[in-house]
């Protein structure tokens, strides 16, 4: 869509300096017509080549100007995602067990949470609690804050007040690549994936033995 606007709004400019050229050099003919006998021919036929060829430039020019701004784009998203969009916390509090989580119980407390701080509550005095083994639906319409959940389990965005625990453990005092690599999603979009189940159950804390008896016993039922 930026694309097609860069386009059109480059059309439009081009049509309009066309426009102008021919503005230009009808009345420069006028001027020579009016004025017969008092410019040279030689300097007439200079003159109205001088026109076209000076509007043809001066089209080139902006159309390049154009398009270098519109490319400067792409340096002004990354100089501000370099220098002003704030980074994730990557110092952790506590270390996590080693084998957590074992059960999966997930618990709520008062969680509330916005993407930015000049914006109202995306998730407002949110509590809940999910036992192990549970499986649980959540309902609503769009923009009612079902992916914001997920977002805030994987620290996407961190909370503004509240307690997320998974198993007992207070998930904003752990490192980030503790918990994201502990948790795993299956996207609303499906994806077709090249090689077996078991290759993309891998996981480096656990053995090779564990994955084959879960996909076994997933598989009979």
């Amino acid at each position: 869509m930026s694309m097609f606007l860069f386009d059109v709004s480059t059309r439009w400019i081009g049509l309009r300096i066309d426009l102008a050229a021919c503005l230009i050099t009808v009345s420069a003919s006028l001027i020579f017509v009016v004025t017969k006998g008092l410019i040279p021919p030689a300097s007439a036929g200079l003159v109205l080549g001088l026109c076209g060829k000076t509007v043809s430039t001066v089209q080139l020019l902006l159309r390049h100007m154009n398009e270098t701004e519109a490319r400067f784009t792409s340096m002004e998203r990354l100089n501000e995602y370099a220098v002003k969009l704030g980074s994730e916390n990557l110092v952790a509090k506590k270390i996590a067990p080693t084998e957590w989580p074992q059960k999966g119980a997930i618990t709520f407390c008062n969680v509330n949470m916005r993407y930015r701080p000049e914006v109202d509550l995306v998730l407002r005095s949110v509590n809940f609690e999910i036992q192990p083994r549970e499986k649980v639906g959540i309902v609503g319409r769009t923009g009612a804050g079902k992916s914001s959940l997920t977002g805030v389990l994987f620290r996407l965005v961190e909370l503004a007040e509240g307690v997320i625990t998974i198993d007992g453990e207070n998930i904003s005092e752990l490192h980030l690549n503790t918990i994201r690599s502990k948790i795993s999603i299956i996207t609303q979009e499906p994806v077709l994936f090249y090689g077996t189940i078991r290759y993309f159950c891998f996981n480096a804390t656990l053995k090779k033995k564990i994955i084959v008896l879960a996909i076994s016993l997933f598989t009979k039922k």
